[in-house]
């Protein structure tokens, strides 16, 4: 089953938002949804709050949470993204998890946990990974995460002997 989707003008307030799509093949231009999901989904100057499918494209759009099998951004963005293989081409995403991610020029993510990363430049706020190819630019990496967790549990470890030394005392 095909469902395509389309609106001559961008939709605007929520009234208009379609709640649900599903179906194989899914195709979305200008238009939103809140809840989109299929084995192609291919959103086009539009957007969703959830995205679900094998295969998942946006160009030049936007959804809150992408899961699926391969998903690509091209000029566009995302809050969470989950999924195997994950594309940036000039986009953005708050949190990625995926097992591959591949990073085109001009593209950031505020947090990145991946088995393997490869990008000719990436700007990102923590980066967790097990292979990283390519420049990129982090405020923490997967050495300055467990620096920070070995830094916090010292001093939690601390503060809860000091407030039991206190505490027996009294």
């Amino acid at each position: 089953m095909n469902t395509e989707i389309q609106h001559p003008e961008p939709i605007e307030g929520h009234d208009e938002l379609i709640e649900q799509v599903q179906g194989e093949d899914i195709h979305i231009s200008g238009g939103g949804a809140q809840s989109v999901e299929g084995e192609h989904v291919e959103i086009h100057q539009g957007g969703a709050q959830t995205v679900q499918g094998e295969r998942v494209e946006i160009h030049q759009g936007g959804a809150q949470y992408v899961e699926g099998k391969t998903v690509t951004l091209d000029k566009s963005g995302a809050i969470t993204i989950q999924a195997e293989q994950v594309t940036l081409e000039m986009s953005g995403a708050g949190i990625i998890t995926a097992k591959e991610v591949t990073l085109q020029e001009n593209n950031s993510a505020g947090v990145i946990v991946a088995q393997r990363v490869d990008s000719p430049r990436i700007t990102t706020n923590l980066l967790l990974a097990n292979e990283v190819y390519g420049n990129v630019e982090t405020a923490v990496d997967t050495r300055g995460a467990l620096l920070i967790g070995l830094g916090l549990g010292i001093g939690l470890s601390l503060v809860l002997s000091l407030r039991s030394l206190f505490a027996n005392k009294e």
